[in-house]
């Protein structure tokens, strides 16, 4: 066997395969024998035919046909290693010819990325800052959400919080819209654009066992169908008055709401927090700022075609997903859209080619600035989405699946190389180095951030320092521990 490469570019090679007469009959036979295996040859045993009364019975373009399954399989794997060629997509076969045998088959090989020097991104931004007024309506809410209610004997006013009960009559049938029913209002100033009774106007001034009624007319197009464009009359009453006590804004306090010693340090906590908030809401509003800087500065992405048709492959086929969901099947959509499958699948195309040359330069980046997720932030990551998707079993298997956490591993790199660029843009990576941290590491993500790496992406999961494992492979046993540990 004699096997040679053809560079075809756009990351594409043609492998070819000459196959010498003595192998090439070895070949032909053993296909003839498993001919003969399938279909009963009169006055042979099954598989014992001989060579020749299997192409007078079925002729040499079937065996021919039968023997491909040997040159796409065991022949082309030795030709592959032989050549030192990895297939990145589905190979697939260009040209055969019997006389002599010779089989060329076309390899997607391995994209390739350049970058530009996306280390120089740099955005404008503001530093956040936690203003004094800031911090104290903070404490303001805290208090508030912290406050008691005590009954107290006398009228109801702003700020107190009313037990009361609640009914409400159609005026023109006297149908009851609503029965009596018991209540908590919390009394404030009345919102104008509330389209329901105003509770909290009529209460103020009313003491414990007192009532009142009045009127009110829904608009038309009320929410609620049987209240919708009614006037109704309302009965409310009074069962008890209650005055927030807000606690003092000192050291029980602290201790009260988180785990603080002093008001300083409850200070301090809520001051890093609103900084927090502040920061992830400014990084959200840059990132794609950042990514679109650094997509200009990439010099070029080629891969191979057979990526791109397997992508859309993929895409239609969570189509037909949803389809199928909704009780449709693939073709009628497309009947009801006047569109065949092949201007579908172009019309998917620009989105497709989109998603690849970003997956493909943020997986140089990874590879480049050396990216990594610890396994248990991705243990961290998987018991998030499952308790996000409800514990069910299904979301078991969906994020602790191996096919889950590998997902799941690559959509936080990916978003890991996102965080890191926004670094890189704000000065943050090149003053880290500066400093002598050559890492450049991320802080640990917070919930928040966590929840974020949701995406679709395509990549390798980094291999770690334990041998060659991967992170996916590493969460994966770590799982599997945690759960015999609950089972004992």
């Amino acid at each position: 066997m004699k096997v040679t490469t053809q560079e075809l570019g756009n990351c594409e090679v043609i492998l070819i395969v000459e196959i010498d007469d003595k192998q090439k009959s070895r070949i032909l036979e053993k296909a003839a024998r498993r001919i003969s295996r399938q279909v009963r040859i009169p006055g042979f045993r099954p598989g014992k035919a001989p060579y020749r009364i299997v192409v007078n019975k079925f002729g040499v373009e079937a065996i021919q046909e039968e023997a491909l399954e040997d040159l796409t399989k065991d022949i082309f794997r030795k030709a592959l290693e032989e050549a030192d060629v990895t297939p990145f997509a589905q190979a697939s076969l260009d040209e055969i010819n019997w006389e002599p045998l010779v089989m060329k088959v076309k390899i997607p090989t391995e994209p390739v990325v350049e970058l530009g020097d996306y280390r120089n991104i740099r955005i404008d931004f503001e530093a956040p800052e936690v203003t004094e007024k800031e911090l104290d309506e903070e404490l303001d809410r805290l208090r508030d959400r912290s406050a008691a209610f005590e009954v107290v004997d006398r009228a109801a006013q702003l700020g107190d919080q009313a037990a009361v009960t609640v009914s409400e009559k159609d005026l023109t049938s006297g149908e009851m819209l609503a029965e009596e029913r018991d209540m908590n209002v919390a009394l404030q100033e009345a919102d104008d654009d509330d389209p329901a009774p105003d509770l909290s106007s009529n209460i103020v001034g009313l003491l414990a066992g007192e009532q009142k009624i009045w009127s009110h007319t829904y608009p038309e197009d009320y929410r609620v169908e049987r209240f919708a464009g009614k006037e109704v009359e309302v009965f409310i009453r009074v069962n008890e008055v209650r005055e927030k006590e807000v606690p003092d804004l000192d050291d029980d306090f602290a201790a009260l709401v988180g785990d603080y010693d002093t008001l300083d340090e409850l200070k301090a906590g809520l001051k890093k927090d609103l900084l927090d908030r502040k920061q992830y809401k400014i990084n959200q509003e840059l990132m794609p700022k950042v990514m679109d800087q650094f997509l200009e500065t990439v010099d070029s992405v080629t891969w191979p075609a057979a990526l791109e048709e397997q992508e859309i492959d993929h895409t239609l086929d969570h189509r037909k997903q949803d389809l199928e969901r909704q009780g449709l099947d693939l073709q009628t959509f497309l009947q009801m859209q006047q569109q065949t499958e092949e201007e579908l699948r172009e019309e998917l195309r620009g989105t497709i080619q989109e998603n690849l040359k970003t997956s493909l330069v943020l997986g140089k980046v990874i590879e480049l600035e050396k990216l990594e997720i610890a396994p248990e932030a991705l243990v961290r990551q998987a018991e998030l989405m499952v308790a996000i998707s409800g514990g069910t079993k299904e979301a078991e298997q969906a994020f602790k699946s191996q096919a889950g956490l590998s997902m799941l591993a690559n959509n936080m790199l990916y978003d890991r190389a996102r965080e890191h660029l926004l670094r890189i843009a704000k000065g943050e990576i090149e003053a880290l180095e500066e400093s002598g941290d050559e890492s450049g590491e991320a802080p640990e993500s917070g919930a928040e951030i966590e929840v974020s790496s949701v995406a679709a992406t395509v990549g390798e999961v980094a291999d770690q320092e334990e041998g060659d494992k991967t992170v996916a492979e590493m969460a994966i046993a770590t799982v599997a521990e945690e759960s015999e540990e609950e089972e004992e």
